[in-house]
């Protein structure tokens, strides 16, 4: 091939070049940031103003995992930890009143009964979400009341974040009204009492197929 049959070839290929689109395949997913993750988002954001002091502690659970493995090979029943630590931690608060407090303008509100917020679970949507359940005055309820609190809420089923416990209401809040919403909400008394100021998350959310709760 001489010179000029290769400059000729070059020029084709050049021109064919630039009639190939210059879009490549998108690398990347866009997928809608639904109304359940902007709900929890704007909560963990009002959260986050909050004066939190993070620790970390061990626990020995071997005994109560033994309890609850030997009643579950006796009845069928598999309790859950969650419920466990829930009940513990309540009869601990109560000795502590001040833990079961939040500040209110000049003032420090102490709640006289103990309230647990449990972080489960749940499927909505198919994703996957934190709905709060509320123990309320969990210090005077046992074990096995806790339970089956957590239990019952799970199972009603409900197909939208809040409608556990009757607030799906707040879906109908402006995105852009969330945050606010939830700062006011911490520094409401009866939403405190309701939800309470001390929240405990599944300690088996991660566990295949949920089983610990």
């Amino acid at each position: 091939m001489n010179s000029e049959n290769m400059i000729g070839s070059q020029n084709r290929t050049d021109i064919n070049n630039q009639d190939q689109p210059l879009t490549k395949k998108p690398t990347y997913r866009a997928i809608p940031f639904t109304m359940n993750r902007r709900f929890v988002a704007a909560s963990a954001s009002a959260g986050r103003q909050q004066n939190t002091i993070h620790t970390f502690i061990e626990v020995d659970i071997s005994q109560p995992k033994h309890i609850i493995h030997k009643h579950c090979q006796q009845t069928g029943e598999k309790l859950s930890l969650t419920a466990y630590v829930v009940a513990c931690l309540a009869r601990a608060i109560a000795d502590f009143p001040y833990m079961n407090s939040f500040r209110k303008g000049n003032k420090l509100i102490l709640l006289e009964n103990v309230t647990i917020s449990v972080q489960a679970e749940q499927e909505l949507g198919r994703e996957s979400v934190p709905d709060p359940i509320g123990i309320q005055a969990a210090q005077t309820k046992s074990y096995r009341q806790i339970y089956k609190e957590i239990r019952e809420a799970q199972e009603k089923g409900e197909d939208m974040l809040g409608g556990q416990t009757g607030m799906a209401w707040v879906r109908f809040i402006p995105g852009f009204l969330l945050r606010l919403f939830f700062n006011l909400a911490s520094k409401n008394i009866q939403m405190m009492e309701r939800y309470g100021v001390i929240s405990v998350t599944a300690i088996g959310m991660f566990e295949k197929k949920n089983q610990a709760i």
